[in-house]
Parts: C-alpha cells; sequence; structure tokens
C-alpha cells in the first residue's frame, strides 16, 4: 500500500531536476543528488532505477515511462515534449507548477470536507453505542412497565436487541459491504454512474466542476506553453481527469478535433460539462491564436472559484448537520423519556 509516490514528492522532484538542469548539473547527477535526499526507500529505488536506465544509454522520457504508472501521463508526456524541443528546464517548471496547484486544490477539498466527515461519524458512533451498550439495560425496566410501549420506543428497542444477538454479523457485514464497495468502484461503468450523479448534487456538484474546469484549465494551458500538440494535449488532459465524465467529454472533443472540427465547436457538444462563458472564451482564444492565455485566465478564474466554494461549504453544511444530529439524539431521548413520562402520568392519576 505504500508502493506510490505521493503528490508533494512529484512537485520537489519536478522543482529540483529543474533547478538543477539550469545550473548545469548532468541529469544522471541530478537524479543522484535527489536519491541521498530522498527519506524513503522505494522513492531511492526509483531514481536508482532512472538514473541506471540513462548512464545506459535511455532517454529520460523512457526511463520515467517504465514508471508510468507512478508518475502518470502527464509527467512522463511533459518531460517527452522537453526532450523534443529543447525546454526540459522549462517544462519540469511547468510541470511542478501543475502538480502543486492541483496538490493545493485537492487538499482544500478535503480540508473542507473533513469536518463534516468527523461530526457525522460521531453522531451515528454514538448512536450506535447507545444502541448496544445503554439501552439493553432499560429492556426489563420497560417489561415491568404496565404501560404500552411507544412505537418508536419498540422499534429502538428491537434495534437493540438485534444488535446485541446479531451485533458480529453486522459488523463482518458492513466489513464485507465496505470491500464491495470499494471493489464495485472499480467498475468503469459504476464509476461513470456515480460521477455524473455527483455533478448533479447541490453544492458538490457545483464544487466538482469548477474543480475539474480548474485542473483541466491549468493543464491546457501547461501544456500548450510547453509546445504539445493541440490532439496530444487534449488525450493527456483526458486521462489526468478525476471525473469520468469528464475523461469522456475531453476523448471525444479530441476525436473530433482530430478529423478537423474547430476546437470550440467540439466543446460546444458539452453545454453541461463547460458553462458558456468557457465556451466563448476558447471560440475568441482559437480565433485569436491566444488559447494558452484564455486557458491560464480560465484556470485562475476557476482556482479562486474552488478555494471561495470550498471555505463557504462548511457554513453551508452545518445546518444539515445540526438536523441530522438532532434527530439521531432526539429519536433515542423520546424513545426513553417517552414510556417513564407514559409510567408517571399513570401514576398520577
Amino acid at each position: 500500500m505504500f508502493q506510490h509516490i505521493g503528490d508533494q514528492e512529484k512537485v520537489d522532484l519536478a522543482k529540483n531536476l529543474a533547478l538543477m538542469l539550469k545550473s548545469g548539473v548532468p541529469i544522471n547527477e541530478a537524479l543522484l543528488s535527489l536519491e541521498k535526499q530522498s527519506r524513503r526507500r522505494f522513492v531511492q529505488r526509483i531514481l536508482q532505477q532512472l538514473r541506471a536506465d540513462i548512464e545506459s544509454g535511455t532517454s529520460l522520457s523512457q526511463a520515467f515511462e517504465k514508471h508510468d504508472s507512478l508518475f502518470g501521463n502527464v509527467f512522463v508526456s511533459l518531460i517527452r515534449t522537453g526532450e523534443a524541443s529543447g525546454t526540459m528546464e522549462e517544462n519540469l517548471r511547468f510541470l511542478s507548477s501543475w502538480l502543486e496547484e492541483d496538490y493545493t486544490l485537492r487538499q482544500e477539498i478535503r480540508a473542507a470536507t473533513l469536518y463534516p466527515k468527523i461530526v457525522l461519524s460521531i453522531a451515528f458512533l454514538i448512536g450506535g453505542g447507545l444502541s448496544y451498550f445503554v439501552l439493553p439495560r432499560f429492556i426489563p425496566l420497560f417489561g415491568q412497565l404496565k404501560v404500552d410501549l411507544p412505537l418508536i420506543t419498540r422499534l429502538l428497542l428491537n434495534i437493540s436487541s438485534f444488535l446485541q444477538e446479531w451485533g458480529l454479523f453486522v459488523l463482518i457485514g458492513v466489513i464485507f459491504a465496505g470491500v464491495g464497495w470499494f471493489l464495485l468502484l472499480r467498475v468503469l461503468a459504476v464509476r461513470r454512474v456515480i460521477h455524473r450523479a455527483v455533478l448533479l448534487i447541490p453544492v458538490f456538484g457545483r464544487l466538482a466542476q469548477q474543480y475539474q474546469l480548474a485542473i483541466t484549465n491549468q493543464l491546457l494551458y501547461t501544456l500548450m506553453k510547453s509546445g504539445v500538440p493541440i490532439s496530444d494535449t487534449l488525450r493527456i488532459v483526458s486521462k489526468a481527469c478525476t471525473s469520468i465524465v469528464y475523461q469522456d467529454a475531453f476523448m471525444r472533443i479530441q476525436q473530433r478535433v482530430v478529423t478537423g472540427t474547430p476546437l470550440s465547436e467540439a466543446f460546444r457538444a458539452f453545454p453541461r460539462l463547460f458553462p458558456n462563458h468557457v465556451l466563448t472564451m476558447i471560440a475568441v482564444g482559437e480565433k485569436s491564436g491566444t488559447l494558452d492565455t484564455v486557458s491560464e485566465a480560465l484556470s485562475e478564474y476557476y482556482v479562486k472559484e474552488v478555494l471561495g466554494t470550498a471555505k463557504k461549504l462548511p457554513s453551508i453544511i452545518e445546518p444539515l448537520l445540526l438536523v441530522v444530529i438532532a434527530l439521531v439524539v432526539g429519536f433515542i431521548a423520546a424513545a426513553v423519556i417517552l414510556p417513564i413520562y407514559q409510567l408517571t402520568q399513570g401514576l398520577t392519576r
């Protein structure tokens, strides 16, 4: 599970390689220096393999291509383009910039959604703990009460009794369901349906769209500025998208562009994924030959939008969380208090 290279490690690798190449350090010596700096043995081993390949006559892009699953298609493609155009140092700077931007955005989104996850988890843990450990102690008491138990109490007691008797099997079932869900998410058709559904959810759908537009426009700018042909650029962007819906869209756009369709017209086939102002700016950029500048402007705009929405997310979700917690606590409290209240009412009469 630890056999991977982290996002920050990729950023540091691209930055340091660009810096050392700019200083005139040979690529094999640069990799050796990075190998010594790394604290992870797995990363050291990968850098050692890269250096060995280069010293045996393999090009840098071919050496990285052997580890495409670790570094990703964008990383390898920008290095390949840098070799072909003689702009390796500049391409590595562009690459580190894009990786850092993407990493920062994802960290902001994770931070914004961490609070709701913690609160909901605690609410359901408290509810489950009360049902499993506390409520069973009330069962003998309620059994002795000569009152008809309210429906809500009977329901909660049945749930508690069920958990007492079948709790282990329920836990095993939850674990298997979690594993099954994880395996199900590996099925492309299932993930496609989920990604489409996410885009329809209020607030979260907007955030997902903004994030995809931010990273794709930043990558479009980076690739075009690095001299990658538009057809290859669209293919790379498609593979870099985290949403399958956007992956499919960019692949279809790329296929239409290859057959001679203007880029702006190809984008207009997906009005739900690309807002009207995005389509207008792409059309203007295509006519004026400033697509890279347009992509940069769109990227800056949507990065700000993502950060703004992420900051607002906790305040938007907080009222919903309070309602959920109130329902859970209120349900349990009512189930316990109502029978006692009915008994005291009967005694006063």
